[in-house]
């Protein structure tokens, strides 16, 4: 059966199902490499500004162990988006073969079928990047109150 045997409609669908479903890994990497750089800056800030704070104050006050905890709040959340999960990203060819091929089915019907099943993977990944993209936002806020917390517990020596 040829590729023009096929309802141009389904085949539109289906490809634009999976064009969402691939921009998804992409996003996944984006968002992945943000979050090294902002566990590196949360890691770079924390030892500069914990070490200054604790050579100012000899040992760390309550703000200073309210940004300590802040801190790990900001890792725990960026190692959650690091976190190796299942997603799914493409199709299986053995199983697109014992579903599509063996039984004869039409290209229509392939299309069709296909196109769901990328919608079902896709939002299935979708509510798992949904809780990444959560997990990073915590993590650059909590990045951003330990700093001003550092900042705050340090200022305090000047004034």
């Amino acid at each position: 059966m040829q590729d023009e045997d096929a309802d141009s409609r389904r085949k539109l669908i289906y490809e634009e199902t999976l064009r969402g479903w691939s921009l998804q890994s992409s996003v996944l990497d984006e968002l992945r490499s943000r979050t090294g750089i902002l566990l590196s800056a949360a890691s770079v800030s924390a030892a500069f500004l914990g070490a200054a704070d604790l050579a100012a104050h000899h040992r760390f006050t309550w703000l200073g162990y309210i940004a300590l905890l802040v801190f790990l709040v900001a890792i725990v959340s960026a190692v959650y988006v690091l976190w190796p999960a299942e997603w799914t990203f493409t199709h299986q060819a053995q199983a697109m073969i014992d579903e599509y091929v063996q039984p004869d089915h039409d290209l229509d019907f392939m299309y069709e079928d296909l196109a769901r099943e990328t919608e079902k993977y896709r939002t299935a990944n979708q509510t798992k990047l949904d809780c990444r993209f959560d997990a990073f936002r915590l993590a650059s806020i909590a990045i951003g109150a330990d700093v001003v917390l550092w900042l705050v517990d340090l200022s305090k020596l000047i004034s």
